[in-house]
Formats: C-alpha cells, structure tokens, sequence
C-alpha cells in the first residue's frame, strides 16, 4: 500500500510507494504526488520497497519533479533506488533523476 507521511515539523510530505510503481497504479500515484505537492514546501519520494517499475512511474516522477521545481518546492528521493529503478532510468532518457534524485531549482533539474 503507497502512502504519504506528513512530518509537519521538517514541512515534509514523504511519499512512500510499495508495491507496483507501474501504470496499473498510476492514478493512485499521481494523487499522492499532487497531494504531497499540495500540502508541503519538501517532498521525499521512497520507492524502496517498490517491486517494478514502468515508463508510466517515470513520467509521474518527471512530472512531479518539474511542478516542484516551478513552485519553488525541494523534491528528493529517500532510501535507495532499486536496481531496477536505475536500470529503467538509463534505457530511458530521464538522465536527471539518474545521479541524486534532488531537485531544488532549474538549474538542478537540468543538471541531473
């Protein structure tokens, strides 16, 4: 079960996905990031514990991380990327999500 953890004292909003991060859950992954973009300025994603991941998972987090970065909000990845998460990444072109995860502002969603 995917869930987002809210730490009002750090003003973070932690999205953790479990299960398939794939598009059968796609619309319950977008909710949570919108969710998580609404109500906090910090938001860490954890996908640790995710069991496969898909093009359409990429997209949400491509799309999650460019509406953080254009509302000013700080957007990273907690815990460590599968290897299939990092394998998905380098045959796909979303090189910026490859190195850290962490975006802060444009110029470091264009760097990474």
């Amino acid at each position: 079960m995917s869930e987002i953890i809210f730490d009002e004292t750090e003003n973070r909003a932690t999205v953790i996905i479990d299960g398939a991060a794939a598009i059968q859950n796609a619309q319950e992954i977008k909710k949570l990031f919108q969710d998580s973009l609404a109500a906090s300025a910090n938001i860490a994603v954890n996908h640790q514990n995710a069991e496969e991941f898909d093009l359409t998972y990429l997209q949400l987090i491509a799309s999650l991380f460019k509406s953080a970065v254009d509302s000013g909000k700080k957007i990273r990845f907690d815990g460590s990327n599968p290897e299939s998460f990092t394998a998905l990444i380098k045959g796909s072109g979303f090189h910026f999500l490859e190195t850290n995860g962490n975006a802060g502002s444009k110029t470091d969603m264009e760097e990474n």
